[in-house]
This record gives C-alpha cells, sequence and structure tokens, in this order.
C-alpha cells in the first residue's frame, strides 16, 4: 500500500509532485522539453530549407543575379562601347534604346503566355535567360551601330520576359505574402550590380593624360579596338545565364509538373487537331448533351495553318478580354479596377525614365564631368549599387512594419531632395557627388518590388496586369535613356540632373493620387472588395508546400 507522499510504480516507490525531489526531476524535464523543442525547430528549418517555395525562391534570385550581369554591363562599359563604333552620346543611346523597346515586346508577350498557361513561366524564364546570353556575347563583338542594336534588342528581351515571368511565380507561390519573396528577388540584381564595375575595369581602355582638369579626349576608332578587351567582361554575363538556363529548363520538365500539377498546361496538339462544330441536341432530355453540327464548315477541309490561327486566336482574344473584366481588378469595381491600371502603368513610366536618366549615364559623367578617371567611377558606381542593395534589403525586412504607402512616398521624395542637391553641389564637388550617389542608391532600392507589393494588396494581379506595369516601365526606359543621352551630347551634360528631378517630380504627383485614393476617396469600395476576395478565396494548393 502507498504511504502518504508516495505512490506506487512498477512495483517500487515514486516521489508526490508535491516532494522536493520531485520539484528538481521536473526541472529537469523542462530542461529537456526545451532541447527537444529547439531540436523539433531546427528540423522544422531544415524542412523549410526543402520548401519548395524557397528552393525556386533562391533559383529566382540567381536568374536576377545573371540579369545584373547583362543589364548593367553596358554601363560602365559605354565609353568604350561609343568609342568602339565611333560614335556621340545621342548615336550610343539608341543601342540602349533598343534594349528597352526589347524589354517591351517581350514584357507583352510574356504576360500573355503566362496569363494563359502559367506552367509555362519556367520555360518563359529559361528561353530569355537563353537570348540575353546570346546578346551579350555577341555586343563587343559587333562592328555597326544596327547590329550592336540588335544584340541589345536581344538582352531586352531576355530582361522583359524574365522580369513579368518571375514576379508572376512568386505570386503563385507566395499568394498575399509575396512582398518579402519579391524583394529578395530583386535584391540578387544589385548584389551583382556592385561586383559589375570591377569586372569591366581591368578591361576597360586607357584614355591620354591630360593636364587639369579638362576632359580627357575621345579615341579614335582604332585606338579603342587596340586598347579595349570589353569582350572577354562580356563572357561572363553570357556563361551565368547559360547556367541558369538549365536550371529552369529543368524546373519546367521535371520539378513544376511535380510539385505544381494544378497548373494549367498548354496542349498544343489541340490546335493542330480539326474538332467539328458542336450544338445541342434538341431531342436529349439532358440539357448539355450535343452532336456535330453538319451546317457549318468542315474543320477537315480547312488549311492546317487556318486552324492553327483560329484557335490561339481566340485564346489571346480571351486573354485580352480578361483584363478589362472586373474581376482582374477590384472586384465588381471594374472603374475603379481601371483607375489603379491606368496609375500603376503611369508610375512606372516617370519613376522608370528617372531610374534610367541615372542609372545608365552616372559612369559616364563621372568621368565625362573630370571629377573621376575611371578608377574612380568604377568605385562610385559600386557605391550606388551597394547602397542599392542596402535599400532593397531595408525594403524586404521594413515592409514587415513600414506600411508600402509610406516606404515608397518616403524614398522618392528623398530622392527628389538627392536631385536637388546633385544640380547644386555635386556637379562641382567630387566627395558631395560620392555622397549623393550613395544616398540616391539606398532610396532607390525598395521602390520597384514594393509598387509591385503596393498593387498586389489591392488588385488581383495576374499576367497580363504584370505586363501593363512593366510595359509603363519600358515606355519610361525608353523616354530617359534616349532623352538623357541626346541632351547629354546637345545641352551639355549637367541636364541629366535637371530631367531627372523633372520624372522624379512627376512621379510623386503619380504616387500621391494613387496613395489618397486608396485612402479617403474609395476606402469603403476597397474594403467591400477586399470582403469579397476574401470570401470566395481559395485554399492554398498543398503541393506547393511539399517537402
Amino acid at each position: 500500500m502507498a504511504t502518504r507522499g508516495e505512490a506506487v510504480h512498477d512495483g517500487g516507490r515514486v516521489p508526490d509532485p508535491t516532494s522536493d525531489k520531485f520539484e528538481s526531476e521536473s526541472g529537469e524535464d523542462t530542461r529537456q522539453s526545451k532541447i527537444q523543442s529547439r531540436i523539433q525547430k531546427i528540423i522544422g528549418l531544415k524542412k523549410y530549407a526543402r520548401d519548395y517555395r524557397v528552393i525556386k525562391t533562391g533559383c529566382l534570385v540567381l536568374a536576377w543575379v545573371a540579369m545584373g550581369l547583362y543589364h548593367r554591363l553596358p554601363s560602365p562599359t559605354l565609353i568604350d562601347l561609343k568609342d568602339r563604333l565611333g560614335v556621340n552620346y545621342e548615336e550610343i543611346s539608341r543601342v540602349l534604346l533598343c534594349h528597352t523597346i526589347g524589354y517591351f515586346l517581350s514584357n507583352m508577350a510574356a504576360g500573355v503566355v503566362v496569363d494563359l498557361y502559367p506552367a509555362l513561366v519556367d520555360m518563359v524564364i529559361a528561353s530569355s535567360l537563353l537570348a540575353a546570353a546570346v546578346g551579350s556575347i555577341g555586343t563587343p563583338w559587333s562592328r555597326s551601330l544596327a547590329l550592336t542594336g540588335i544584340c541589345q534588342l536581344l538582352t531586352g528581351f531576355g530582361h522583359g520576359a524574365t522580369d513579368t515571368a518571375g514576379t508572376v511565380t512568386v505570386l503563385q507561390l507566395w499568394g498575399d505574402n509575396s512582398a518579402p519573396a519579391l524583394h529578395i528577388i530583386h535584391m540578387g540584381y544589385p548584389f551583382i550590380a556592385i561586383l559589375v564595375p570591377f569586372m569591366a575595369q581591368p578591361f576597360l581602355s586607357r584614355r591620354p593624360e591630360v593636364n587639369g582638369t579638362a576632359t580627357p579626349p575621345p579615341l579614335t576608332v582604332e585606338e579603342a579596338w587596340r586598347t579595349s578587351r570589353i569582350e572577354q567582361a562580356y563572357l561572363i554575363p553570357t556563361f551565368v545565364s547559360a547556367a541558369v538556363c538549365v536550371i529552369f529548363l529543368a524546373f519546367h520538365f521535371y520539378f513544376s509538373p511535380k510539385y505544381q500539377p494544378d497548373l494549367s498546361r498548354p496542349d498544343f496538339l489541340a490546335c493542330f487537331k480539326p474538332k467539328k462544330k458542336q450544338q445541342p441536341d434538341p431531342d436529349s432530355t439532358d440539357p448539355d448533351s450535343t452532336y456535330p453540327d453538319s451546317t457549318g464548315p468542315d474543320p477537315e477541309q480547312q488549311p492546317f495553318w487556318s486552324r492553327f490561327f483560329s484557335c490561339w486566336s481566340s485564346k489571346l482574344c480571351l486573354s485580352f478580354k480578361e483584363l478589362f473584366s472586373p474581376d482582374r481588378c477590384v472586384k465588381g469595381e471594374p472603374v475603379l479596377g481601371s483607375f489603379y491600371v491606368v496609375m500603376l502603368f503611369l508610375f512606372y513610366l516617370t519613376y522608370l525614365a528617372g531610374e534610367a536618366s541615372l542609372f545608365e549615364y552616372l559612369f559616364a559623367y563621372s568621368v565625362e564631368s573630370g571629377l573621376f578617371d575611371k578608377d574612380g567611377a568604377t568605385l562610385v558606381y559600386s557605391c550606388f549599387w551597394a547602397f542599392f542593395l542596402i535599400g532593397r534589403g531595408f525594403g524586404a525586412f521594413g515592409s514587415h512594419w513600414v506600411p508600402l504607402g509610406l516606404l515608397i512616398g518616403l524614398s522618392i521624395f528623398l530622392l527628389q531632395i538627392v536631385g536637388i542637391e546633385y544640380s547644386v553641389w555635386g556637379v562641382n564637388d567630387s566627395t558631395v557627388f560620392w555622397v549623393l550617389t550613395c544616398a540616391a542608391g539606398f532610396c532607390c532600392g525598395p521602390n520597384f518590388p514594393a509598387c509591385s507589393s503596393w498593387a498586389n494588396h489591392y488588385l488581383n494581379v495576374t499576367g497580363v496586369i504584370v505586363v501593363v506595369m512593366f510595359v509603363g516601365a519600358s515606355f519610361g526606359g525608353m523616354i530617359g535613356t534616349y532623352a538623357t543621352g541626346y541632351f547629354f551630347e546637345y545641352a551639355g551634360i549637367d541636364s541629366m540632373f535637371h530631367g531627372y528631378i523633372g520624372y522624379v517630380a512627376i512621379t510623386i504627383l503619380v504616387f500621391s493620387t494613387m496613395q489618397f485614393s486608396v485612402s479617403v476617396l474609395f476606402k469603403d469600395r476597397m474594403q467591400r472588395a477586399a470582403e469579397q476576395d476574401q470570401e470566395e478565396e481559395e485554399p492554398e494548393v498543398e503541393a506547393i508546400t511539399k517537402v
């Protein structure tokens, strides 16, 4: 029998829970439970690291790394490309314009494709990286302006398709929690852009030394080809793009069908097969019963290409009809949705025009103004991208606590102040120029992915909506690149900052309108749309998070 303070256990006696001995043993159990919980967290972390979404997001970072290589390398090599072709800044800006044209065209094409068949996003990314690799290897070897433009058109195709398909992929994987992932994949771009000037610097030509602060004269075409070896630098983005292309081919043919089986996959052979027209059967009690329509033309007699064109044109028309559907924007509010699409288009247009005027010509301005030589300009350009990366990282982690509207609004306001200080003090003092360049990089960092997240918060963002935003970005890149190059050549190099101030001022006006509309004018409508979205929300696909 058990006495007070003891209880029978396995034929013996164990301490009562009220005894001191039991308290000591319970403390040991608590410590063991803490250790076990930590072990479980580590195991959970390992499982999370094997999560398909995490792995694919990491591969998208590699795609953005490749993008940063082939897109940013022309900037530090712009002077050498200009000297090799024997052209001025207005003419070389046409080459950069070809990149933005390719960006625009591929944005539209990729957006329609991934909207029709979301399962093709990996193939779109792989093909875009292949096109960018071909364009990169051909750029430094081109001996004419037209051929160089074609090569940059190919890199623009790669840039735009990767932007669209990659953004849609993140939205597929993470849904409403996509803001951190969007910032993370976009961090791959500035991370590698920091190193791009140092990759190019050993292969740049050297201009003759001059006395004083006068700008050295440009090299002749023969001297530029003899002293410049930039074709070796362009091998780096070529090989990296080709390697990442292979990774996404593996995703398309193996991993995505396994972990995302519910994505709509194309049946290309369906457009090759003739189908009889169907009409309702009046003799059947089943309302869905049909039989072949003998009154219409027999598809067997139609030419093959006619059947193929008819099939795909109907699919494309359906996609564009869905673009203007209320369900694509704000549920039940077509006017409100159209308003936001137009505002997003204008935001990306004006903001990217300002970014392009700064990104593309910052290295050239640093050299042509006499503030730095090519080695000093390399450091300045790298510092810009280092702080750009810090700003993007701040946006990735700060988006959890800082409202996106406040983050974007504060960034573009500070960019306006930096632009004014550039034009007043930065043009005369190399130290001030350096500090302002770092500040500009930090403020530019979070804006592009933050605005995509802002749109995803208020709209039902799909492939075609992404196209609308990125088409605005491509038009902005065209305007900023060519206009800055033209005025750089004919109105003086300081005009670069005057145009930049104007672009950012318009961007502030557009975003203020966007933010004011969601906070005051359309607050009730947005709440009703959000409630309707929650009611119709579908459960998350389990296969995506499979480990």
